[in-house]
């Protein structure tokens, strides 16, 4: 914060497209298997906004809420993350009950460093703000069903004598 006598809170939502690439290492026979998966995912940002609030510490006390900031443009668009996930699969009639949880953990910048010190961006001017380096860390759980729609069936095999 560049205003020693203020507050700043910002409430930022992103909206990515995320590809993760892993392998599974599954353990176990029979109806119940457990799996560990490793692996990295790349994140495409496509937008970023945030609702920012400024609360000054003077005399007056005085908030300053404006409206939605696009942060698009100083946000990075492409974002590496490694990828460590464990879960279950248990065989359930012609499917498996799974249940996958994994952790994203981020290791690209999502600040534009090049765009950081410029002089006119919509956190330095309205709020007094310039922002850090980050990254995103998450944990996402899955629970679904898998169900093959192609029916497995064994080949009978005939053996001709002459």
């Amino acid at each position: 914060v560049l205003l020693p006598s203020s507050k700043v809170v910002s409430n930022e939502a992103q909206t990515d497209i995320l590809v993760p690439l892993t392998l599974k290492w599954v353990l176990g026979n029979g109806k119940f298997k457990f799996f560990i998966r490793g692996g990295m995912a790349v994140d495409y940002l496509l937008a970023s906004t945030a609702g920012i609030t400024r609360k000054n510490f003077d005399l007056n006390q005085s908030e300053y809420a404006g409206p939605e900031v696009n942060l698009t443009p100083i946000r990075n668009k492409f974002n590496l993350s490694a990828v460590g996930g464990l879960g279950f699969q248990f065989k359930l009639g012609y499917g498996f009950l799974i249940l996958d949880s994994r952790y994203y953990y981020g290791l690209s910048n999502l600040s534009k460093q090049s765009v950081r010190y410029d002089n006119y961006t919509p956190l330095m001017v309205n709020y007094g703000y310039l922002d850090n380096d980050f990254s995103i860390d998450n944990i996402q759980v899955n629970v679904g069903y898998l169900y093959s729609l192609y029916k497995f069936k064994k080949v009978k095999t005939k053996i001709i004598q002459e």
